[in-house]
């Protein structure tokens, strides 16, 4: 049986917090393969904060079909897309 998309986003999210040091890459990484296992099409992004006048910030997200699935979700469009890795099984 398949798991629903939530359910695997629960998972990671909820495993993630058992784990020292995980991070978004971490758990972008995670829930893409799991993805991939289950049939799931997805897009790991990975972007840097588009603002030179702060600190380096950089961030790894999930999405699928354009929308947001896994990761700091807010503030996505504060981020410029350097990378995006196509998880097809």
């Amino acid at each position: 049986r398949r798991p629903a998309i939530e359910q695997i986003v629960w998972a990671v999210e909820l495993t993630s917090q058992y784990v020292p040091g995980t991070t978004c890459l971490t758990k972008a990484l995670t829930a893409q393969r799991l993805f991939i296992q289950y049939g799931y099409e997805t897009d790991l992004k990975i972007g840097v904060a588009k603002n030179g006048e702060q600190p380096f910030a950089a961030h790894a997200w999930i999405e699928m079909d354009g929308q947001p699935l896994l990761g700091e979700l807010k503030d996505l469009d504060r981020y410029h897309e350097l990378l995006t890795i196509k998880g097809q099984r």
